[in-house]
This record gives C-alpha cells, sequence and structure tokens, in this order.
C-alpha cells in the first residue's frame, strides 16, 4: 500500500476498493502477512477508518492461511487491510489491565504488552521504495468516569520526531464496578507509532553459488559434501532454505547456514555429474547457481600392462591412482605415450619414437579390467585411420 493511508501499522496489507464499498452479504478477503502465520491460531486484523485517520482492530474473526502466507476474514466493506503479529483482543487486553488496576499503571503494563508481543520499536518496514524504522511509541488514553474527564500518557523511544506516523485507536464505553459502585466508563485509546525515513540501500541481488566440490573435481569417495554460499537479496528478508540438485533431480535441503548437504554417491554411475543449488528466501526470492561438473571416479591402481585383446602387444601404464597422469612406452619402446585419466574416462596420445609427427589419439572408458572406446591416427597433422580399441590389463 502507498503512503495515502499513512505507513501501515505491520508490514503488508492490502487495499481493498473502493474504499467504502458495503456488502449485503459477508465476503472472504486475504490480507498478506510479511511473516508466517501459525495456522489454526488466530490474528488480530486491522482496517483504515478515513474519518479519524487511524487503524483500528476489526471485529471479525481472522484466521492464518493453509500456508501462513495470508490472513482471511469475512468482512461487509472494503477498505485498507493489515494483518497484526499478534492474536486478537487489543481493547481487551487494555480492558483487563484497566479494570483490575489504576488507569497509569494499567496503561504501563499495556504497553509493555503491545511493545513486547509487536516488536515493533526499531522494527524496519519499506513502502513506496523507501524504508521506515519504527523511533518510538507513544501511549495516550483518554476516559471519562461518570462525566468526569482523565488522561494518562507513556511514551517509549522517540516520540518527537519522525517523518510520519501510525495511529492504532480503539474505544470503549462499558459499566464497571467501581468500589462498591457501578459506574458508567467510556474511553479512547490511542497507540501512535512514529516512524523515521531512512536510506534504502540498493540491494545486493540474491545470489548462490557451490564453493566444493570444484569444477572438473574428481570424486572418489561415495559420501560427497557439497557446499554453497549463499548472498544478497533484500536487506528485511531472511534465507529460508537451500536446496542441492544432482544431475537436474533434488537429493535434499539445508534450512541453515552454513548450507550443505552430503550427496551419496555409491549409487551414481562413473563420469560426469552435474552439481546445482537453488536458494529461497522469506520474500519468496530465488536464485540458482551455476553448474559444477564432477567426475565420478574409479579408485585403483592403474599401473601395469595393458594388452590389446588376442594380443601379446600392449602399453605400460605409469600412474597409480584416477586423476593421475600417465606416461610409459608401446609396442617394445616404439611409442611413448602420455594421457590423463578423469573418473572413468582415458585420454592417451601415442608419439612414434623414430618419427616424432605421427601419433595415435585413444579415447576410451575404464570397465573394471578393460578400456575400450575410439581412436584417431595423425601424421603431420593430418587424420588418417580410425576405428575402435579395447584393451585387457594383464
Amino acid at each position: 500500500m502507498d503512503l495515502e493511508h499513512g505507513v501501515t501499522p505491520f508490514p503488508g496489507g492490502a487495499d481493498f476498493g473502493p474504499d467504502g464499498l458495503t456488502f449485503l452479504l459477508p465476503v472472504t478477503i486475504s490480507v498478506p502477512s510479511s511473516q508466517k502465520l501459525v495456522p489454526g491460531q488466530e490474528q488480530a486484523l486491522f482496517l483504515y477508518n478515513s474519518s479519524s485517520s487511524s487503524w483500528e482492530e476489526e471485529t471479525v474473526t481472522a484466521a492464518p492461511s493453509a500456508d501462513g502466507m495470508f490472513l482471511t476474514a469475512e468482512v461487509t466493506h472494503f477498505t485498507p487491510y493489515v494483518a497484526s503479529l499478534y492474536s486478537p483482543g487489543l481493547l481487551a487486553k487494555f480492558q483487563e489491565y484497566f479494570t483490575g488496576m489504576g488507569c497509569n499503571t494499567a496503561l504501563m503494563y499495556f504497553a509493555s504488552w503491545f511493545l513486547n508481543t509487536t516488536n515493533i520499536y526499531g522494527h524496519v518496514i519499506e513502502t513506496d521504495d523507501t524504508r521506515y524504522e519504527c523511533i518510538g511509541v507513544f501511549f495516550d488514553v483518554l476516559y471519562n468516569i461518570d462525566a468526569v474527564d482523565y488522561s494518562e500518557v507513556y511514551a517509549h523511544g522517540d516520540v518527537t520526531s519522525g517523518t510520519t506516523h501510525t495511529i492504532l485507536r480503539e474505544y470503549s464505553d462499558y459499566m464497571a464496578q467501581i468500589g462498591a459502585e457501578e459506574k458508567q466508563i467510556v474511553y479512547e485509546l490511542k497507540v501512535t507509532i512514529h516512524w523515521a525515513e531512512t536510506t534504502l540501500e540498493e540491494e545486493e541481488p540474491l545470489s548462490i553459488s557451490i564453493i566444493d566440490p570444484i569444477l572438473d573435481k574428481i570424486i572418489l569417495e561415495d559420501m560427497v559434501t557439497i557446499n554453497a554460499l549463499a548472498v544478497g537479496g533484500s536487506e528485511l528478508a531472511t534465507i529460508t532454505s537451500v536446496d542441492f540438485f544432482v544431475d537436474g533431480s533434488s537429493i535434499g535441503t539445508d534450512l541453515e547456514a552454513p548450507y550443505s548437504y552430503v550427496w551419496d554417491s555409491s549409487g551414481a554411475s562413473n563420469g560426469d555429474h552435474t552439481l546445482k543449488a537453488e536458494v529461497i528466501n522469506s520474500e519468496f526470492q530465488t536464485a540458482q547457481s551455476e553448474e559444477v561438473v564432477v567426475a565420478k571416479g574409479i579408485e585403483g591402481n592403474w599401473e601395469g600392462n595393458w594388452y590389446w585383446n588376442n594380443s601379446n602387444e600392449g602399453f605400460l601404464i605409469n600412474s597409480t591412482q584416477s586423476g593421475s597422469s600417465i606416461g610409459g612406452f608401446a609396442y617394445d619402446n616404439a611409442f611413448t605415450i602420455s594421457g590423463s585419466i578423469s573418473g572413468n574416462q582415458i585420454n592417451i596420445t601415442f608419439t612414434m619414437v623414430a618419427v616424432p609427427e605421427v601419433t595415435v589419439n585413444f579415447l576410451g572408458t575404464i570397465n573394471d579390467n578393460t578400456i575400450s572406446g575410439t581412436y584417431q591416427v595423425y601424421s603431420f597433422g593430418s587424420p588418417g585411420s580410425y576405428g575402435t580399441f579395447s584393451v585387457t590389463k594383464q
């Protein structure tokens, strides 16, 4: 809502119009709340009274929606409404104190209850791209007992300055037992919330990144901890959850920082896998991380002799585990070999010792004690023959 009705007493709210439109039968409205409400627990609903320029507690019953993000109620007219952050009974609570003690004491007790229940003092809200902070709350009660006027006030914080204010107002007219007599009591309770405009800093966009594992990391263990860093977003919002994904499928959620999740990769195939994280905050803003590709490796010893199927010819790998560089000789030292293993993928280049300009590139997949894939011959930089290959470790 805009400032036509002043700063709303609580963040959120909705302006239903045209203002003043009435209905013969009640209609159901849903008013957004700035904080998640507890389903089944009634909350106070405030409406704007244009004649007094104040907000008054609605007398109808208001209940949170199933998801706790809206307050629903049946009303008979349109006006601005706002969901409070406490249960109904602003007037009843003051009456409770007023009936059992003097007005001055009752007002102090009520002020303490109001400040502790709403946490309004120091609260920050944003309206029309402007940021407001509550700097003070002024409590004022005017009452009349048998046609004699009285008044009491109580102040908390700075109630002499501020750029705008919000008024909560309640009235009561009832008979009460005072001493030995029953007397007519009429009073007006007014709570004035003072707001100061503060600088609205430019928001850093909500973002999230996976900080471990890093891109192209070789995963050798089954249990892999994925760590994510979430930053930015609205100053008033809090991060509610971070979801983790492997190959596009959700594997779990973390609700508290630092954000991480343990991926059980024991059932994952060898080779590349894509990791991603998504963050959601209390204002329903979302952001996704860049994808991080990691390789599920095969832990083992690759050092040894490898031979072509049905042949005594082969090559020697001088490496100890996945991710190590490859070195060795092939065909009775006629070729030197070099390359690397990533996960279960192997990339080997044979270079002819006598004619270094002749090379053979092998791209294969390791399965247990076999490697199979494709090869390509290059002579003086030009591609030559190609085909498939398979070798077995002896």
